[in-house]
């Protein structure tokens, strides 16, 4: 076994072990649980969602078992696992915190979606910021642009990214990749590591950042895990660190008719009950 891959098992071996876990940080979180489109009948709603004041994301300590087949048994792991990927670590824990600044729904044309910001800022023990990357699956009733349809469900988040065909790796973001995608929160250019944003609440910095917004037509689900990985490109590794479950629902708005028809009919069953026998 070469060195690197020695250290990478003692890492694998050492992070589970830590006196440290990840946690959550809401404060100042711009949350939205539901929208509804005015205009065109839509409903978003956010799931999952835990309840206030803790609304949010939840909060994932280890990788469900579609996880783990998605990054080694899908079509998309045939470009890296065995090659780019020897080997995964299920059971890590990160020692920082997870900032979630924005975790809204979006109702719109027919349509839903989910924004998500959040950043991350390290704790001790954790991997140097260089080596900290995303790895995010996907769980839908409607595969997304470019993913192929004989693709597992769930499947990696890479289908949209422009990685050489046969030459991908299971992150969200390629190595090459510096700034976070445009979005409506931050600006151009911002950087993925080691930088801040401003958001209402002054400087907020981190080490490393993750931007997205999924959207679906009417009356279909997303659901997202995202984890916190450490990739050692010298011995092909990685080790899963703690994640978060976030998606959404998008249905249709019920017609006025309907939501009165519904009334009426708990109306007249409550005043049935109300009858003395």
């Amino acid at each position: 076994m070469s060195f690197a891959r020695c250290v990478a098992a003692i890492i694998a071996l050492l992070l589970p072990a830590s006196a440290f876990a990840v946690t959550i940080n809401y404060a100042g979180m711009n949350h939205l649980r539901q929208d509804i489109d005015p205009n065109i009948p839509t409903i978003t709603t956010l799931n999952p969602d835990l309840a206030p004041p803790s609304a949010g994301p939840i909060l994932l300590t280890d990788p469900s078992q579609g996880y783990m087949d998605a990054l080694t048994s899908s079509l998309a792991a045939n470009d890296w696992f065995g090659s780019t990927v020897d080997t995964f670590n299920w059971v890590g824990s990160a020692n920082g915190i997870f900032y979630i600044d924005v975790y809204r729904a979006v109702a719109f044309d027919g349509a839903g979606a989910a924004q998500l910001l959040l950043r991350y800022e390290r704790g001790p023990g954790d991997p140097v910021v260089g080596d900290l990357f995303w790895i995010q699956t996907v769980d839908t009733s409607l595969r997304g642009n470019n993913v192929p349809a004989n693709e597992s469900i769930p499947y990696v988040d890479v289908y949209a990214s422009s990685y050489p065909a046969g030459a991908k790796l299971p992150f969200y973001f390629r190595p090459d990749e510096v700034d976070l995608d445009n979005n409506p929160f931050t600006p151009n250019g911002t950087d993925i590591r080691s930088s801040s944003y401003n958001l209402g609440a002054g400087n907020l910095t981190y080490d490393i950042a993750f931007w997205d917004q999924p959207s679906r037509p009417i009356n279909n689900y997303w659901r997202g895990e995202l984890f916190l990985a450490y990739y050692d490109g010298a011995s092909d590794f990685v080790q899963i660190l703690d994640g978060i479950g976030w998606g959404f629902d998008v249905v249709d708005e019920p017609s006025p008719a309907l939501l009165l028809a519904v009334g009426l009919t708990l109306l007249l069953a409550h005043r049935m009950r109300q009858r003395p026998a």
